[in-house]
Parts: structure tokens; C-alpha cells; sequence
């Protein structure tokens, strides 16, 4: 104690202090009650802190475990449903690029059959102006023959 230079060995119940034994005979805790040794307060004071922690152990301690448990659970959960999550997102990729893949298949065959009409269609008009050409150029030939046969009357008509 500063005041009395003596060693704390008692407790003021009244003020919940440690105090030495000139405190509780002359001090400012005279007459206080109760005023007991250290030890003996110590000892009901461990004894209430085992109580707590037993309280603790038996109560909360459990109640802990079961939530760590339902966490745990959970967990395991979202990794399955999110397993699954992706399973079926791969699944919708793979038909969706199926149809896809079916779609393009189907235009390059549109464009390929459009290709060979038009390639028909070319190839009646290339065929039909050949056609005419050699006729024209029929025409032209015959027409000059006549051209140069015109000086000779009598060749056409004896």
C-alpha cells in the first residue's frame, strides 16, 4: 500500500478493492464490510470464473460447433450447386453451338445451291449470247457476201 507501506492482503467488499491491513483498520476503508483476505476472495473469484467458463463449455461451445457444422454444410452446398451450375452451362454451350454449327451448315448450303443456279442462269445466258452472236456474225458474213455480189447482177438473178 503507498499510504502504509504494508503488503495488500484484504479485500473491500464495499468498495471491491484490494487494500492492505492499516486500510482496513485506520484507513479510509474502516468499517467497511466485509473486508476479507485476498486469498480466501481469489479463491471464490476462480471458483466463478470456472463456473462461467464451465457455463460456456456446456452452452455456447455446442451451440458453436452446430453453427461451424451448419457453415460447414452450407459450403459443401454452394460447391455442389455451383458444380452443377457450371454442368449445365457447359451443356447449353455444347447445344447451342450445335445449332449454331447446324445453322452455318444450312446458309453455306443455301449459298452453295444459290451459287449453282446462278451459275445455271449464267451459263443459259453465256450459251444463248453465243448463240446469238454466231448468228449475228452469220448475218454479218452473209450480209457483206451480198455486199460484194451487188456489183454482179446477173449472178443473183440469170
Amino acid at each position: 500500500c503507498f499510504e502504509h507501506s504494508e503488503p495488500l492482503k484484504y479485500h473491500c467488499g464495499q468498495c471491491d478493492e484490494v487494500i492492505c491491513g492499516g486500510c482496513a483498520l485506520v484507513g479510509k476503508h474502516h468499517g467497511h464490510k466485509p473486508i476479507r483476505n485476498v486469498k480466501d476472495v481469489s479463491k471464490e473469484h476462480t471458483a466463478q470464473a470456472l463456473e462461467s467458463v464451465s457455463k460456456v463449455k456446456t452452452a455456447i461451445v455446442p451451440k458453436l460447433e452446430n453453427c461451424l457444422q451448419i457453415v460447414d454444410d452450407v459450403s459443401a452446398q454452394l460447391g455442389r450447386e455451383a458444380e452443377s451450375v457450371r454442368g449445365e452451362a457447359r451443356q447449353a454451350g455444347v447445344k447451342a453451338k450445335e445449332m449454331i454449327d447446324m445453322q452455318v451448315e444450312q446458309i453455306v448450303q443455301q449459298v452453295d445451291d444459290l451459287e449453282q443456279y446462278r451459275h445455271k442462269l449464267l451459263d443459259g445466258q453465256c450459251d444463248d449470247l453465243a448463240s446469238q452472236l454466231r448468228a449475228a456474225r452469220g448475218v454479218i458474213e452473209f450480209s457483206e457476201k451480198l455486199g460484194s455480189l451487188e456489183s454482179k447482177p446477173d449472178v443473183l438473178f440469170p
